[in-house]
């Protein structure tokens, strides 16, 4: 049994990982693929788990938060899956622990992305947000820049909204300064420090993106 979290926990990366790198895998077709980069943000797959390394699974719940966020018809948001409709399978891990899928996501509509996913987190567990830990790792994409940050939170659900929403302002902050300073043909970005901070089962599901 994990022991609760009660002060959330952050940790903040520089990452390699884009819309394009994820557009590009080998299991997204040709014509997927072309849909995937009209979308702002992305719910991605995890790859391998245990000793199943081409397991390429979503956590249990990805389908609901799908088309919570799609059906929030948030001006400017664009959501998209990184999978084929035929390859969805969820996993159900840690009863006590709730996983949230990674998403990829463009800078400009990243803080809408974490009050709309804070939300989510108010309508699935009410009052017992405080008492809901949850797992959750959102990479964003400053394409101008061309360069990407990982945000990855653990702890109270009820902690998420501010935890989060401030590490992303401190990020485009941090761009906006940068894009002032940098000289034009200057390629080079000093990297962000880092601040500290069992299966159950594989369900196939029939799905689709779009609801009748």
């Amino acid at each position: 049994m994990r022991s609760k979290i009660n002060q959330p926990r952050i940790v903040v990366q520089d990452s390699r990982e884009s819309i394009s790198t994820w557009v590009n895998r080998p299991y997204i077709s040709n014509k997927l693929r072309e849909q995937l980069l009209r979308a702002n943000v992305l719910l991605v797959p995890s790859e391998g788990y245990a000793d199943q390394t081409d397991l390429v699974f979503f956590p249990s719940g990805t389908e609901e938060l799908f088309h919570f966020l799609r059906e929030s018809q948030r001006e400017g948001l664009s959501v998209d899956i990184c999978i084929e409709d035929k390859g969805y399978k969820e996993i159900a891990r840690h009863a006590d622990l709730l996983f949230i899928v990674d998403f990829i996501v463009k800078d400009i509509v990243a803080p809408l992305l974490v009050a709309l996913i804070a939300d989510y987190f108010i309508r699935r567990s009410g009052s017992g947000a405080s008492e809901t830990t949850v797992k959750s790792k959102i990479t964003v994409c400053d394409e101008k820049n061309k360069r990407s940050m990982s945000l990855s939170f653990e702890g109270p659900a009820s902690d998420y909204r501010d935890t989060m929403g401030n590490a992303i302002q401190n990020f485009n902050r941090s761009q906006n300064l940068e894009s002032a300073q940098l000289a034009p043909n200057d390629q080079q970005s000093p990297s962000l420090p880092t601040k500290a901070g069992k299966t159950k089962k594989v369900r196939v599901k029939k799905w689709k993106r779009h609801r009748k």
